[in-house]
């Protein structure tokens, strides 16, 4: 029996040994082996690709700020003193606010306005309802000296004006006195403040018509002669002075008083046709300057 065992022992230990012979790898302890790194998910998604740096993209060059260019500087020389009227130098116009009852139409007498003859009396909006006393000529005069002749328009009242529109006040100088457009002198000023009491060329300008070609004499200081022409106001009245040298010595014409409120150009609405259309506008009869206005057709009517 023991004979039996000893050989069976020796048969198994004959089989442990043989074993590892039959391509089996032996097993190795790990313990004090290092171990490859795990493999580690790779990312789905393609690296970013970063460009190659570029320079700035080039700004427009700022522009080098300039200055408008300068209007030439005026410098006066000689401005008007007082002004001296003379008397016989004096027309009188009709006037409106006398008779003129508020919130009624005004009513303009016919034998104040006759734009056939040039009596043009309507200091009153187009409609006749709303009467307009700081158009409304009272009377107009002319005076002067050696070097200076002056002009002076009188209204009713010098409220200030509610409309937008452009304000003139102007006289006509008729040099060859046939009464129409040519050989004439415009000289006007627009829009001349209240308060403008003190002599100024704002606003002042001068056109002279000869047989309706239209030539600017003066543009407010801007002329052959920056002292040329000055305007200036009183609380009633618009008074102008101009130099004898704008006219041929001696001096001789026959004048006008004028004023005007609306959009026209003044040359298109002085002495024309077309004033029979018109509406806040005023005349005066035509008197003469060292000369008879006799024979113009709206010459001053005087006893």
């Amino acid at each position: 029996m023991k004979m039996q065992l000893a050989k069976l022992m020796g048969i198994v230990l004959l089989l442990s040994l043989a074993l590892p012979a039959c391509g089996s790898a032996p097993v190795t302890p790990t313990a004090n082996v290092p171990q490859a790194a795990a493999p580690q998910p790779t990312d789905t998604q393609p690296a970013p690709t970063v460009a190659a740096a570029t320079s700035a993209p080039t700004q427009p060059p700022v522009p080098t700020p300039t200055l408008a260019p300068q209007p030439t500087k005026i410098t006066h020389v000689t401005k008007p003193g007082e002004p001296s009227y003379i008397p016989e130098q004096t027309t009188i116009d009709c006037t409106i606010g006398r008779t003129y009852v508020s919130n009624k139409p005004v009513v303009i007498p016919a034998s104040c306005d006759n734009p056939i003859l040039s009596f043009i009396e309507r200091p009153v909006t187009a409609d006749s309802k709303d009467y307009l006393p700081y158009l409304d000529i009272g009377q107009a005069q002319l005076g002067g000296n050696v070097d200076w002749i002056f002009a002076r328009i009188n209204v009713y009242d010098t409220p200030k004006p509610a409309s937008p529109d452009d304000l003139y006040y102007f006289f006509k100088l008729d040099l060859n006195l046939d009464g129409r457009n040519s050989d004439v002198i415009l000289i006007s000023v627009k829009n001349l403040p209240l308060d403008a009491g003190f002599w100024t060329v704002n606003g002042v300008q001068a056109w002279s018509d000869v047989e309706g070609t239209i030539s600017p004499i003066f543009d407010q200081g801007v002329g052959s002669d920056p002292d040329l022409i000055w305007v200036r106001r009183s609380p009633q009245a618009v008074e102008f002075a101009f130099k004898t040298t704008l006219l041929d010595s001696p001096a001789r014409f026959a004048w006008t008083a004028w004023d005007y409120q609306g959009p026209l150009p003044l040359t298109d609405i002085a002495f024309s046709s077309s004033a029979s259309e018109l509406y806040q506008i005023d005349n005066t009869c035509a008197w003469g300057f060292n000369v008879s206005a006799y024979g113009l057709a709206n010459h001053c009517i005087r006893n």
